[in-house]
């Protein structure tokens, strides 16, 4: 008897273990959680089609030119390589991506022109909703237009961990009374402070950026809290591949 409920215990203590390493997968977060987490920094061809095995939903970083109106796809200081967002939108159409997450890296009051104008535009060439698209700034005074055309926008917050935070608060809060976001966008590290600062905001935000902070066991279970809390509507996570994150 003592035999068989001791191998009863080992075989308990082998499924906790497993059960635990299964959540603790950033693979499982996004099968738990496939409208709500996001491919983080996906750049290029290849790791779009990478994403597409996994997410519904990717971020992606653009810069904007003015003449002629062009939309780059890439994340300074990096060299560009020529990925225009035209050529990414048919690869992610024809791989069933859905749900994209811009970070417009260069927004002016001349760039958001064209981003108003142009956008759209390849959208509807690719029938993507823009209610299915978040357009993230710096500056959320050029993302107002966005809001009439029914994309969702993010005010992509200033770090609040430093000195002199109140008057980074203030200025927020500035900010989004004169340009209304529908986000607020932080990253995971800063999502906490964020929220206790700004009650009644809706939020996005980034997860893995920091390895040392996002492999914790803490930081995991924070993961999961934030993923049931109806306040944030989407987390970007790594995208492991060997095409690095570009």
């Amino acid at each position: 008897m003592m035999r068989i409920l001791k191998s009863k215990k080992a075989l308990f203590l082998v499924v906790l273990f497993v059960v635990f390493l299964s959540l603790y997968s950033l693979k499982t977060v996004v099968f738990l959680f496939p409208n709500k987490v996001y491919a983080h920094r996906v750049n290029s061809l290849e790791n779009l089609e990478a994403a597409a095995h996994q997410f519904m939903g990717v971020e992606l970083d653009v810069t904007v030119s003015i003449a002629p109106p062009y939309f780059d796809v890439n994340h300074p200081p990096a060299q560009s390589r020529g990925l225009s967002l035209e050529t990414y939108l048919q690869k992610a159409t024809e791989l069933d991506i859905t749900h994209f997450w811009f970070d417009v890296k260069n927004l002016d009051a001349e760039k958001a022109t064209v981003l108003n104008e142009h956008l759209p535009k390849l959208l509807k060439q690719f029938k993507i909703e823009h209610s299915n698209c978040i357009i993230e700034s710096t500056l959320p005074a050029h993302l107002q237009k966005l809001n009439s055309y029914g994309f969702k926008t993010s005010f992509y917050l200033p770090t609040l961990k430093k000195s002199g935070v109140d008057n980074v608060l203030n200025h927020i809060n500035n900010e989004s009374k004169k340009a209304p976001t529908t986000f607020f966008s932080t990253s995971f590290e800063e999502l906490s402070i964020a929220k206790n600062s700004f009650k009644n905001r809706s939020f996005i935000s980034w997860y893995g950026g920091t390895p040392h902070y996002s492999e914790k066991l803490q930081s995991r279970l924070h993961l999961y809290k934030y993923l049931y809390n109806n306040d944030v509507e989407v987390i970007l996570v790594p995208l492991h591949t060997n095409k690095g994150d570009r």
